[in-house]
């Protein structure tokens, strides 16, 4: 696996509520922190995790598979003020709650309608953007 040294997010490209979110953390990241990869893509098919539900976000950060909230709360461990706070916050509830909350959120991820993911339009993000 060629990419075992990058902190990858793992989504459903798929999902136009996570898209959103994806576009929203490479506007944040300044540090250039995470790369991005669907849940359907040739990589996500070499990690297996092709065969995960969509609503699981997965992060592989410092070679650590992370999933739902706990995925979360990595991800905003790494940006500024006030999100690494909010990962403080996150990890202090167990984890069957916190993914509880997680999995809420995904199953209505939806409501507003099937979007494909739309960050093929934004070309300076290109580099981070994994197939």
């Amino acid at each position: 696996m060629k990419h075992n040294d990058k902190n990858i997010i793992f989504y459903d490209a798929e999902c136009g509520f996570c898209s959103f979110w994806v576009r929203w953390l490479l506007k944040r990241d300044k540090k250039h922190t995470f790369y991005f990869a669907s849940l359907h893509s040739d990589l996500a098919k070499e990690y297996n995790f092709h065969q995960l539900n969509k609503d699981t976000l997965v992060l592989i950060y410092r070679n650590t598979i992370f999933t739902k909230s706990r995925a979360v709360a990595a991800i905003l461990s790494e940006l500024s003020l006030p999100y690494r706070v909010l990962s403080t916050v996150i990890l202090m509830f167990p984890i069957c709650w916190a993914d509880s909350v997680y999995s809420f959120v995904a199953a209505n991820r939806f409501l507003g309608g099937k979007n494909s993911c739309q960050l093929k339009e934004m070309e300076k993000f290109k580099p981070y953007i994994l197939s």
